[in-house]
């Protein structure tokens, strides 16, 4: 995903998709509740005397109209009902939407209803005139500009003169008259079906976060895939700063270390562990804060009036950078400069929470209220690390402050330098990524290395070895 984000209603809808698949959920159910929703809308919309033309694509959203073509016709459309699939039915890989071609055609076999008709492998010339043009061409799948067998057939349909309805999210360039939508809007004017999705597919963080990241294109350079600067490390816990350039260093493209004066003679002792990076001294250090994309403090730094007056002075003359703070850096941040700058993720465990607050321990069942209260309040973003966490911040998708639940991980991960990891990782991510979905996916990948690692070596495995399971952690992810 680019860091631009300029289709959050398409992205949202993949993410919950994926986790929902990945929760177990039933797509194929979630598909009938869609057709039949949408069928329910177009009667009310049209009456069931109108000639219904159903343009339905090899995907998911050519699912939606195959089950709603089966409803128009339980509901009594007296009209014809044309289902028009752009493509072969072979070429339908989606399993859901495979599933509800075949109940189609099984559904046309058995009750043989005159006015319920399918046309395969349909391209514009076979579109022919109907009162509604229903559009289930590509929904989700859409990648850039259609293709011209598809731009052709919505051009034939608008030449056609009925009304235009879209499903979902709709394809660019078409004009509507109705937007149907799945779930929640995908337009400001859409009608949105209830199709039966558990709020278990957004409270918790799965797949789909990781997938809608960014990926490098293949003639990219490594200026152009994510520029991290990390501040970390000290004499007595530079293995920190190790674990975090390390684990950062498998997404994030170009790595600057900016470490304190005690901690630099062990320097050269880090090349044997991570040959790519590039050190950052005082004389330096604002050439490397201009130039990257996001920044890193804390991971096993001392807290010092020094290294404070490094943080406040980054979060007071560079606002627009975005922050991940982790270790030493929670107690040290001035929070009225995090609240100026609004681009800062912290990463405590639950016994470092209180020094972030600046308060006392709080009650757990007065927990998720605190931390949603301040996010709130210093518009910032919180992963609370646990063998369950917890994560708070402003919802990318609903612009409201949220709360999701991560579950991957196990107790093999609680022993000293996986929070390193996890820092690093998110901060990697944030290079590239909105700070929303880095936090997540940051936390879903950490704790899925740390399961591979576990499945590897049960319960004795340390965090170095859970980082050299990121790279199997990312594939499996992205090919889930």
């Amino acid at each position: 995903m680019p860091a631009t984000l300029t289709h959050l209603p398409t992205i949202r809808t993949r993410i919950v998709d994926t986790n929902a698949r990945y929760i177990g959920v039933n797509v194929s159910d979630l598909m009938e509740k869609a057709g039949e929703g949408i069928a329910k809308h177009l009667v009310k919309k049209y009456g069931k005397r109108k000639s219904y033309a159903l343009i339905c694509g090899i995907g998911n959203n050519g699912g939606d109209g195959f089950a709603a073509a089966r409803h128009l016709n339980e509901l009594g459309v007296t009209g014809t009902v044309t289902v028009y699939l752009v493509g072969r039915h072979t070429q339908i890989k989606a399993d859901a939407a495979a599933n509800h071609w075949r109940k189609l055609q099984k559904y046309i076999g058995k009750h043989n209803p005159d006015k319920l008709t399918v046309k395969q492998d349909a391209f514009a010339k076979d579109i022919k005139k109907h009162s509604v043009f229903v559009e289930c061409l590509v929904g989700t799948g859409i990648n850039g500009k259609l293709n011209k067998r598809f731009r052709d057939v919505i051009t034939r349909s608008t030449r056609l003169h009925g009304k235009m309805v879209a499903i979902d999210i709709p394809v660019p360039g078409y004009t509507w008259d109705l937007s149907i939508s799945m779930m929640y809007p995908k337009t400001s004017d859409a009608i949105s079906v209830d199709i039966g999705m558990p709020t278990d597919a957004e409270l918790y963080v799965g797949p789909g976060e990781v997938q809608s990241l960014f990926k490098p294109n293949r003639i990219s350079h490594k200026g152009q895939n994510g520029k991290l600067l990390i501040l970390a490390g000290s004499e007595q816990f530079h293995g920190a700063l190790v674990l975090s350039a390390t684990a950062a260093s498998k997404y994030a493209g170009l790595i600057y270390i900016y470490t304190d004066r005690a901690n630099r003679h062990l320097i050269p002792d880090l090349e044997t562990d991570l040959a790519e990076y590039i050190e950052v001294s005082d004389n330096n250090l604002e050439q490397y804060v201009e130039n990257a994309d996001a920044i890193l403090v804390g991971p096993g730094w001392d807290e010092n009036m020094v290294n404070k007056s490094v943080l406040d002075h980054l979060l007071k003359e560079y606002p627009d950078k975005k922050y991940v703070i982790d270790g030493g850096g929670l107690a040290m941040s001035d929070l009225e400069l995090v609240k100026n700058s609004g681009n800062v993720i912290f990463t405590p465990h639950r016994g470092e929470l209180p020094r972030l607050l600046k308060q006392s321990r709080k009650n757990q069942s007065q927990l998720q209220g605190t931390l949603r209260r301040f996010c709130a309040e210093y518009n910032c973003y919180v992963n609370l690390k646990g063998s369950t966490s917890l994560l708070f911040g402003k919802n990318l998708f609903t612009d409201q402050v949220d709360m999701r639940i991560n579950r991957t991980g196990n107790q093999g991960m609680a022993k000293g330098g996986t929070g390193d990891m996890l820092a690093g990782i998110t901060a990697a991510f944030a290079t590239k990524n909105e700070l929303w979905l880095s936090m997540l996916a940051g936390a879903f990948t950490t704790g899925i290395a740390g399961d591979i690692a576990e499945s590897i070596n049960g319960h004795m495995y340390s965090a170095s070895d859970s980082v050299f399971q990121l790279q199997e952690a990312w594939q499996q992810i992205i090919d889930f």
